[in-house]
């Protein structure tokens, strides 16, 4: 947590919580597995009014980058381009985030928007 000119409670970060389950139906059957994600992303952040701090300021960047990375793979996904061709490792947010987004996945946006 710390303050910026805009927001006084900010985390500045993103959260990722996985779960991985596992479970056979029968004694000595097929081991299967499933994994659920909760994310919960930082927001963007202008540069120009956060107030000028060299860790502020560097933090906002990785910030915005990485938001910018998710929405490329995001676009292209929707696009139905080849998962092959899309750069999930251009940050560690769409890294950690690749079995989630892509193959056999399902996926659930929900978003959170204040006014302030």
């Amino acid at each position: 947590m710390r303050s910026t000119n805009v927001n006084e409670t900010s985390s500045r970060s993103h959260l990722i919580i996985s779960f991985v389950l596992e479970y056979r139906e029968k004694e000595g059957g097929e081991k299967k597995f499933g994994k659920i994600c909760f994310i919960d992303l930082a927001g963007s952040e202008r540069l120009a009014l956060i107030g000028y701090d060299l860790q502020l300021y560097e933090e906002a960047i990785f910030i915005n980058e990485s938001l910018r990375y998710l929405g490329h793979v995001i676009r292209n996904l929707s696009l139905d381009q080849d998962i092959r061709l899309i750069k999930f490792e251009a940050s560690l947010l769409t890294t950690l985030l690749k079995d989630t987004l892509g193959g056999a996945s399902k996926t659930i946006m929900l978003c959170n928007i204040s006014p302030s």
